[in-house]
């Protein structure tokens, strides 16, 4: 054996172990691709059966259904004259189920409907895991926006003349 060369056989280990490390790398690339992908299908999907209940409500109507969304993605609406909503709403107004519960989010990664109404409103209570001395109950509070959980979640959806009204029944 010369002096500065490698056996044939420790050459050999090298190219496996990069071999199976390439081929490992691309499996995982793989897998993360088709769970994102499923992400955004099922939450395309989610937005497109809300917009369908949405628009077979006539004014003055209310309907409750259960719904499974994306697990820990967003359900998010934006009145029309809301300096906040994302670029995508424009001049409408919009519901979005997005990743995260921020505008960026559901601006970048999100999914959006325009509705022509002038309000939109998404609420839910959630519990600030706050209790009063005393009490065994948390504190509830109001928020903006509808985080699915793992599996059905029950909305009630109203419609009025100038509004959407989505939330979490009590």
């Amino acid at each position: 054996m010369r002096k500065g060369i490698l056996p044939q056989n420790t050459l050999e280990a090298i190219i496996a172990v990069l071999g199976i490390a390439l081929i490992l790398g691309a499996v995982g690339m793989g897998i993360f691709h088709f769970t994102s992908n499923q992400e955004s299908e099922s939450a395309k999907a989610t937005i497109n059966i809300l917009e369908g209940k949405i628009n077979a409500l006539e004014a003055g109507q209310e309907a409750r259904f259960s719904i499974r969304g994306v697990n820990e993605w967003y359900l998010k609406g934006w009145s029309n004259q809301d300096p906040a909503k994302p670029d995508v709403c424009f001049l409408s107004s919009c519901l979005c189920i997005c990743p995260s519960n921020t505008k960026d989010s559901c601006q970048t990664k999100g999914f959006c409907r325009k509705f022509d109404v002038a309000t939109l409103s998404v609420k839910a209570v959630v519990s600030d895991g706050m209790s009063p001395k005393g009490l065994d109950l948390p504190l509830y509070q109001g928020v903006d926006y509808i985080q699915f959980p793992r599996n059905l979640i029950e909305l009630k959806i109203s419609k009025t003349s100038g509004g959407v009204y989505i939330g979490v029944p009590q």
